[in-house]
């Protein structure tokens, strides 16, 4: 009977996957949290025929696109990186496999805000790892420097072997303040290892990896990043790897996600020289160093810069329509991603249908506790170019949504208002004529 039910439950997610694409067109404005809409240059470069792992070409490549990696996330010769083939969750194996010892009664220090905070919290478990969590105050805040500090201070609390941030948690759009959590740790935990989970946030918020002394890190390639899904992006400081590689006492208990097995992989495309543990993502690894390389040549600031602009004039539109977000303080909305309550009257379902009718999509709340309260809008990559209209056009499709469902407000005073700030900005011209 149990087999049964799996089997139902296949079949159903494969109905709703197959209905979600047919409502989906060529034409479709993809705005969830990722995967996002992916520049031409970069689906070019995914198109190339497949070359060899171990061809001249691709070596330089991948050695580029570490190099880039480590541009992009600001850190200095003694981090090292990692491209590997998987989800980002992949980048939670590989963290708690390779600094954390079940044999040793390793603890991992959760700062928890959300789904994703839930999940590395899960994995840790898997590994026999055990847990402490602080939760955040509410659903929508994140855990503070002070509630932290709170926590490390109280001699009672056992001590973390790791403590885990999530930059970004994409359930509910509110990132935190990593640097200085990252001073607190280093304060008042300094033997424990910094890890954070960046996979909605790099490239798209502000990370200092070497100057706020993160020990590990990891990303995915399908969000600010602006390449299709497939890849986890890490990166390890001096000090773990130096752990990983001497100090344990234990063998990683991982295989695929021993970075160990990895590192001369990387070194050695690092040094444009072929090798091999697992056959690299070809293609993925091309596309994605085409995306790196857009990002490094416009420069990582200006990158940053207009990502904080559009979902400034984004969240002020809507707040002037009177909708609000699940983050409960504006210093905490992320510029990647923004969760918007309906407002009182609306359902759900039929504001998310109208508003794919206008060809725009968007994504469901997650967040257990309120998924049915809210939905949630992607702004990354491509579609906060200097220039792009992508998020006036979702900001017309959700004033269209809104007054389907029969919500009540200024019709086109959430318009005016992205259009007003986005000029302001210098992010849009001639708006007379949008």
């Amino acid at each position: 009977m149990q087999a049964l039910r799996i089997v139902d439950t296949l079949i159903n997610t494969l109905d709703a996957t197959m209905a979600e694409q047919k409502e989906q067109t060529p034409s479709s404005l993809l705005m969830i949290p990722g995967p996002i809409e992916v520049d031409d240059d970069v689906y070019t470069a995914l198109a190339r025929k497949t070359a060899s792992h171990v061809a001249p070409s691709f070596i330089n490549e991948f050695g580029e696109a570490l190099e880039r990696f480590l541009t992009i996330i600001k850190a200095d010769a003694t981090c090292f990186p990692f491209i590997l083939s998987g989800g980002g969750s992949l980048g939670w194996d590989a963290i708690t496999a390779g600094l954390c010892e079940a044999e040793l009664n390793d603890r991992a220090l959760i700062l928890n805000g959300g789904y994703f905070s839930d999940n590395f919290r899960e994995c840790c478990k898997a590994y026999s790892v055990h847990i402490d969590e602080i939760n955040a105050s509410c659903v929508g805040a994140v855990v503070t420097p002070k509630e932290l500090r709170a926590y490390l201070s109280d001699k009672s609390a056992p001590s973390p072997k790791l403590i885990c941030i999530t930059h970004v948690d994409t359930s509910i759009a509110a990132k935190t303040d990593v640097g200085a959590l990252c001073a607190v740790c280093h304060e008042l935990a300094p033997n424990a290892f910094i890890a954070v989970d960046g996979v909605c946030s790099f490239a798209g918020e502000d990370f200092r990896f070497s100057e706020w002394g993160v020990d590990i890190c990891m990303t995915a390639s399908q969000k600010a990043f602006g390449c299709p899904p497939g890849l986890c992006m890490m990166g390890a400081s001096e000090r773990a790897m130096s752990y990983m590689e001497k100090g344990r006492k234990n063998p990683i208990r991982s295989w695929y996600g021993n970075l160990m097995r990895w590192r001369p992989i990387m070194a050695s495309y690092l040094a444009r020289k072929p090798s091999y543990f697992s056959t690299p993502n070809v293609n993925l690894i091309v596309a994605l160093n085409e995306a790196e390389r857009q990002i490094v040549e416009e420069g990582v600031e200006a990158v940053l810069a207009r990502h904080t602009a559009f979902s400034v004039c984004f969240q002020s539109a809507l707040r002037e329509i009177g909708l609000e977000f699940v983050a409960v303080t504006k210093e905490s909305l992320s510029t990647t991603i923004t969760a918007v309550k309906y407002p009182k009257g609306v359902e759900g379902k039929k504001l998310l249908t109208a508003i794919k009718t206008k060809g725009v999509i968007f994504a469901g709340g997650l967040h257990k506790e309120i998924k049915a309260t809210y939905f949630r809008v992607g702004h990354m990559g491509k579609s906060v170019r200097v220039g792009s209209t992508d998020l006036l056009r979702c900001v017309e499709a959700i004033e269209y949504g809104l007054e389907e469902c029969g919500y009540k407000f200024e019709k086109g005073a959430a318009v005016a208002k992205f259009k007003q700030m986005a000029h302001d900005a210098k992010l849009l011209t001639d708006v007379a004529k949008l």
